[in-house]
């Protein structure tokens, strides 16, 4: 979700969140983590560490098994967008996962 700190320039468009009493809203700073999911042998969640790219956090979680698709591998940022492999060979996901 993208939301300009300008409160005024989305009241009452599409983007104008609507919330009810006791709902609870929580924004993390930054992520923590990186999830690593799908067919590798074990998903988990790992720390983040600045600098590694998807493969290492890949071996991290004991790489893809003989089902993966390797061609079809992909990164979702933590607004949504998503990086496909064909588009960026070499993924640095330090400044990706944010």
């Amino acid at each position: 979700m993208h939301i300009s700190p300008d409160m005024k320039s989305w009241q009452n468009i599409g983007a104008d969140v609507q919330v009810r009493d006791g709902d609870v809203l929580f924004v993390p700073k930054k992520a923590g983590y990186v999830m690593v999911n799908g067919q590798v042998f074990n998903p988990t969640a790992l720390s983040y560490r600045p600098g590694h790219s998807a493969k290492w956090y890949l071996s991290q979680a004991g790489g893809v098994t003989q089902l993966a698709d390797k061609k079809a591998v992909f990164v979702i940022r933590a607004d949504g967008s998503v990086l496909r492999r064909e588009k960026q060979q070499h993924w640095l996901v330090g400044w990706r996962v944010r």
